[in-house]
């Protein structure tokens, strides 16, 4: 078996698990008329794995944490084309 790492096509379950990002969430930019790094064989998807790690989608995640009695949020960004993590404290926006 190949090395999830080593494959070129990676199914959505295969994506979901190596990239972070949630099968729905997958489906949702892989719907796009405009997206770059998915191919289908038949029904099936497959994503692009190198297509998706060069591409400039930037992934978002929220966070609720509860502490001191005072409630955050924080958004999470990720921009593959500058390769840069990021944190903002979405409660205040």
């Amino acid at each position: 078996e190949v090395p999830i790492w080593e494959k070129s096509c990676l199914t959505l379950d295969e994506a979901a698990a190596y990239f972070g990002i949630g099968i729905n969430k997958l489906r949702e930019m892989t719907d796009d008329s405009t997206c770059t790094f998915v191919v289908f064989n038949g029904t099936k998807r497959l994503i692009k794995s190198k297509k998706l790690e060069e591409s400039s989608y930037k992934h978002a995640f929220y966070t609720f944490t509860h502490s001191d009695s005072k409630p955050k949020i924080f958004r999470t960004s990720y921009s593959a084309d500058t390769n840069v993590l990021e944190q903002e404290n979405a409660w205040e926006r």
